[in-house]
């Protein structure tokens, strides 16, 4: 039988911090790089998180393919004023911050959070949700509204106040394009003190 050999307390030192029972990991720790700046890590290149936090790098091991350790994994966000327990969109915390369960944007590529105002779910980002009043539904590029809240004229982008689709509806188009709710009159019409 041969005996290993005795590594001594500077040579471990060097080495990653994993261990099993079968042994400790043979490989050296790592230094990750950001913005010019170098920091330590604690684990070898197949052990270490990615992250770096604050001015050292992140003190747990990795859990995924991607890198990342179980903290850095979960979403930022918070529901009921403690921090949410899914996971980060696409498990990739270097492009999104939160779970696409409640808190990422659902407009694909968006990596900001949902609105939740009284604890109502938008679905949207304020850059990509309606800007009608409580309105979830996403905007219809280029307005600034979502798809029944603009106007039904061509080239109009001002806000309706909403309507089912039907194309005779006279509440699909704004004050300036409404037309006679008489049945066939397609003639604009335009609305006094009374409404």
């Amino acid at each position: 039988m041969s005996r290993r050999k005795r590594l001594t307390p500077q040579e471990l030192e060097r080495l990653c911090s994993y261990a099993t029972p079968m042994g400790r990991c043979p490989y050296a720790r790592v230094t990750l790089v950001k913005d010019g700046a170098r920091y330590g890590s604690r684990f070898c290149k197949a052990h270490c998180c990615k992250k770096i936090d604050g001015n050292s790098a992140c003190l747990n091991m990795r859990t995924n393919n991607k890198g990342y350790c179980q903290h850095h994994l979960l979403c930022t966000g918070s529901i009921n004023d403690q921090r949410c327990t899914n996971y980060i969109k696409n498990y990739d915390p270097k492009d999104f911050k939160f779970c696409s369960q409640y808190h990422n944007c659902l407009t694909p590529g968006c990596a900001n959070e949902r609105n939740h105002p009284n604890g109502v779910d938008y679905r949207y980002c304020p850059d990509h949700r309606c800007d009608h009043a409580d309105c979830a539904n996403p905007k219809a590029a280029p307005s600034p509204f979502c798809a029944s809240h603009t106007c039904a004229s061509p080239a109009c982008l001002a806000r309706c106040p909403g309507a089912s689709g039907d194309l005779d509806d006279p509440s699909r188009y704004c004050d300036r394009h409404r037309v006679c709710a008489a049945g066939g009159c397609r003639r604009f019409a335009h609305l006094d003190d009374q409404g």
